[in-house]
């Protein structure tokens, strides 16, 4: 455990000394060289540039202290199935909804190797962040001039899910890196991997696998066949809009159910 607040605790001190030396020396770099002939515009002009990077480093510090206390409750993920996430919240559900929950060991392995191969082939060798999938994501996005794909991995992913929002802002990410270093430091992998198919958004209101199995084949998970592991993995980046029905009219998904069809070997 304390591995984890002086891991945190470098981290953040890290980026704060960063902030401050960019915003100090990279930003008014001629403040530096020239402090000699300094006019007053240029002298209030140091001035607010000090003060922006010194209330920047408490920002940080204050981040710092609040991913501190979010430790103790992610430890509880442990043992604990959350009944309520933000993402929850964000779609404006009542708060008395808790999705359908299914044990790790009672998902098929079929189907969890199907998430991995879809969401994070590399899910059990990387430590929350792939390069690999964020370089790809980088160029698909370039080729199709939109953001298609995330490039998050499942550990990402959940933390997105159980504590923040679906939002695209470098808030957001940046928030999002910190809970997805404490989740891969707290939880192991099968740990992560249940939460993230018991909360995983698969519908209008509907949330984990289990759910998802009632509501788009009506039946529970261990009697799904191979083929509907396809179409309900297909819907996974956008299943408000589309399902399992719908998908096809939409050309990425359809290639990603094509692609499902053939890790599993069977015909489309």
């Amino acid at each position: 455990m304390k591995y984890l607040y002086l891991s945190l605790f470098f981290l953040f001190m890290a980026l704060s000394c960063t902030v401050y030396w960019l915003l100090k020396y990279a930003l008014f770099p001629f403040l530096i060289r020239n402090s000699s002939r300094l006019t007053v515009k240029h002298s209030i002009a140091s001035i607010m540039m000090r003060i922006t990077a010194f209330c920047a480093a408490i920002f940080i510090l204050i981040e710092f202290c609040s991913f501190l206390f979010l430790i103790p409750e992610i430890k509880r993920l442990r043992t604990e199935n959350p009944a309520f996430t933000s993402i929850m919240q964000f779609r404006g559900e009542p708060e008395v909804l808790k999705p359908g929950f299914i044990d790790f060991d009672q998902i098929p392995v079929a189907l969890r190797d199907g998430v991995l191969a879809c969401e994070d082939y590399d899910f059990y060798n990387h430590y929350g962040y792939s390069p690999v999938s964020i370089k790809f994501a980088f160029v698909q996005n370039f080729k199709h001039g939109s953001l298609v794909y995330g490039g998050s991995t499942i550990t990402q992913q959940l933390a997105r899910t159980l504590y923040l929002t679906p939002e695209k802002t470098f808030y957001r990410k940046y928030r999002e890196l910190f809970i997805t270093i404490e989740m891969e430091l707290l939880l192991t992998k099968d740990r992560i991997l249940e939460l993230y198919m018991n909360y995983a958004e698969w519908g209008p209101g509907i949330y984990g696998i289990s759910d998802a199995s009632l509501y788009h084949f009506g039946k529970p998970v261990p009697d799904l066949e191979r083929s509907e592991y396809a179409s309900i993995l297909s819907i996974l980046p956008n299943p408000l809009k589309w399902d399992t029905v719908t998908f096809h009219q939409n050309e990425m998904l359809e290639k990603r159910w094509k692609q499902t069809c053939r890790f599993y070997g069977i015909p489309y």
